[in-house]
């Protein structure tokens, strides 16, 4: 192979690379609502990107924003007595979410109440 073939295909492998990378790296912002089962907005319920610290709460309507996202990251939702929900990022740049009830058992719930009351005494 002549020296300017092979000059000219190693350039256009670095291209190639140079592409690709600049393609995976980068970041968007996401936008949604959170909401109960019912409808109502979910005030102050936690949206964050799996395995970082990066995240923020939703509004007064349920609603959040949350920057610096990248594709195939996984948003996690959690609120006090909701099921935590894991939704992967796909080209969407608007993700809703309903959250469920826990089901907590009644001996949960009295256990619960009863540490509480004695922690006032």
């Amino acid at each position: 192979m002549s020296r300017k073939l092979m000059n000219l295909r190693a350039k256009f492998t670095m291209l190639l690379l140079a592409l690709v990378w600049s393609v995976s790296a980068q970041t968007f912002t996401i936008t949604g609502e959170v909401s109960d089962e019912n409808g109502e907005p979910i005030i102050g319920a936690n949206v964050m990107i799996q395995n970082t610290n990066m995240g923020t709460s939703t509004d007064l309507d349920g609603r959040y924003t949350l920057n610096n996202v990248s594709m195939h990251d996984v948003l996690v939702f959690a609120y006090v007595d909701m099921q935590t929900q894991e939704v992967p990022v796909t080209d969407e740049r608007h993700i809703n979410v309903v959250m469920k009830e826990k089901k907590i058992s009644l001996y949960r719930r009295i256990k619960y109440f009863i540490q509480n009351l004695l922690e006032r005494f």
